[in-house]
């Protein structure tokens, strides 16, 4: 289990990381500057869960390993994320775009875990994996992108 908890991470961190060398990327604007964004067009499906429901459950893979996964009926609606524990504070992987959703994710994860959000990785540039950083930055002030 240990070892498969390593190779996830691994793959995790080389699609986030080795998508993006430092040097070749731009720095993301200080949150202050961004502007709240308008949600995006696509409705959420009739049988979407209410405001305030559970857009996502929270299930441990490994330790201080989670997976924030949609529930089957709305498999393909947005992506979902992973989120791993650390030393620091907690590391997302994908951001999502409906902020309803990321929202409920964010209050989720200050009520179970006593640590920030330190780093939000985007696999790429999908609007269903970036829309939600903003409200990341919003909640945790510093962290990197």
């Amino acid at each position: 289990m240990r070892a498969l908890r390593g190779w996830l991470l691994l793959s995790i961190l080389g699609l986030g990381v080795g998508g993006c060398a430092r040097e070749k990327c731009a720095p993301a604007p200080p949150a202050e500057q961004l502007e709240p964004l308008p949600p995006p067009n696509d409705p959420a499906p009739a049988d979407a869960p209410g405001e305030g429901e559970a857009r996502y459950h929270l299930e441990q893979v490994a330790d201080g390993l989670w997976a924030a996964l949609q529930p089957d009926r709305l498999r393909y609606y947005d992506s979902n994320s992973v989120i791993i524990e650390t030393s620091a504070g907690l590391v997302v992987v994908d951001a999502q775009s409906q902020l309803d959703a990321v929202a409920w994710l964010v209050d989720e994860l200050q009520r179970r875990f006593d640590a920030p959000v330190t780093h939000v990785i985007v696999t790429h540039w999908h609007l269903d994996h970036v829309y939600g950083v903003a409200l990341y930055r919003q909640a945790f002030p510093g962290v990197e992108v």
